[in-house]
């Protein structure tokens, strides 16, 4: 995308505050970077929104289902039952 722009890696690095030297890496997959700075290149490189990589999912609203916390309580409680069961045999089993 940068050499697509004519840039080299030294105007691109000063465009977002950063040294060549980062830009490289960056490009060789060397060092990660941020959400917040890959956002930041691609507003520099004039990339549109929908064409953006990977971030598809995070621009989607997430759905978290309801918890069911009353099937939770009593699946709980079974398995109290059963650990006291199993207790109890366990004791009478050794006396």
């Amino acid at each position: 995308m940068r050499k697509d722009k004519r840039l080299t890696q030294e105007q691109l690095g000063s465009l977002v505050d950063l040294s060549a030297t980062q830009i490289g890496k960056y490009e060789r997959g060397e060092n990660r970077m941020s959400a917040t700075r890959f956002e930041q290149l691609l507003s520099v490189l004039g990339t549109e929104q929908p064409a953006r990589p990977g971030f598809a999912e995070a621009q989607r609203a997430y759905h978290v289902p309801k918890f069911d916390l009353d099937g939770l309580a009593r699946s709980l409680k079974t398995i109290r039952r059963e650990v006291d069961r199993c207790l109890k045999i366990m004791a009478d089993a050794s006396a």
